[in-house]
């Protein structure tokens, strides 16, 4: 009863692995529908519940110690099925996961420390997230009660593809699309002390028009940098497409804005999110601070060419 608690609890761990991947995929239709809060915290918590069971579900087999108490009167088949079959590749794979899912934890509970470079982390934190699938594709197809069962198989197989579809869409598939929508910076302009309005036009193609209090992913340079980041729309304008972010130069890359040059090339990625006032709201009353009244000012231009 143990080895199949402890085999269904790996497969549940492993399967919501996979599905991070489609949550943090940037779909609009989630983001739009739930909202990117939400599916954050779904993020975490997914996060979390996986890495309880895919650390703890090693311990709960009972038949590791068989083979040991038999004093080698086994076979080499009963041997193997002492211990789940698991051994050689299949021990290595899931140790490196194993190993690596810790280190990504780890990593992710200190990423908010002052020295900690959120590009690189990103980037890391990516890559660990691809060597904990692979090798865990590995492990899971490769040792286990159920890993020679054929539906089995095909299940997994078809969560891993769906998971490295989803990280090829961020990082391949929509930066080769993102390259025919260009946008240049218009205009930088200070609001504040160290807080800035970023105005960016289309160079051809326009972007689908935000909605407000939605946000875009927004790269500087090419579109196959690795290092985007999420900013909310202060303001657009539908006739030129524009589209105007507020942003306060806190971070290594915030403070690059105030030295950005008109015609400089950005990539965008977007609308997403589903923060905006209630259609059916009579009355809106706005509460925000700091560099948090960004998403509001949208809505407010919004509402001022509106009956409300």
């Amino acid at each position: 009863v143990m080895d199949d608690i402890a085999s269904m609890i790996a497969m549940i761990g492993f399967s919501i692995i996979c599905l991070e991947f489609l949550v943090i995929g940037r779909y609009r239709q989630l983001s739009s529908r739930f909202g990117c809060d939400a599916i954050m915290r779904t993020h975490q918590l997914f996060a979390r519940t996986a890495t309880v069971f895919v650390i703890g579900h090693p311990f709960l087999y009972s038949l590791w110690g068989v083979a040991a108490q038999a004093g080698g009167a086994l076979s080499n088949h009963e041997k193997s099925a002492a211990t789940l079959g698991i051994g050689g590749w299949s021990l290595l794979s899931g140790g490196i996961a194993w190993i690596v899912l810790i280190a990504l934890i780890a990593s992710a509970a200190r990423r908010h420390e002052p020295n900690t470079n959120y590009d690189r982390w990103r980037f890391w934190h990516a890559v660990a997230a691809l060597l904990i699938l692979v090798f865990g594709l590995h492990h899971t197809l490769d040792a286990g009660l159920y890993a020679s069962l054929l539906p089995v198989q095909y299940f997994w197989w078809c969560l891993f593809i769906t998971a490295l579809g989803s990280l090829a869409t961020i990082y391949l598939i929509r930066p080769i699309l993102q390259r025919g929508s260009a946008y240049r910076v218009e205009t930088v302009a200070k609001y504040a002390d160290d807080t800035y309005g970023l105005t960016l036009v289309p160079q051809s193609r326009q972007l689908d028009p935000p909605q407000p209090g939605q946000f875009f992913w927004i790269k500087r340079g090419s579109p196959l940098s690795h290092t985007d980041h999420p900013f909310s729309v202060a303001g657009f304008e539908p006739a030129t497409g524009a589209i105007t972010f507020l942003i306060k130069a806190v971070g290594d890359f915030t403070r690059e804005i105030p030295s950005l040059k008109p015609g400089e090339h950005f990539y965008l990625d977007g609308p997403h999110g589903d923060f905006g006032p209630p259609d059916d709201a009579g009355v809106v009353v706005m509460i925000a601070g700091g560099i948090g009244c960004a998403p509001f000012l949208s809505m407010v231009q919004q509402l001022a060419g509106s009956d409300k």
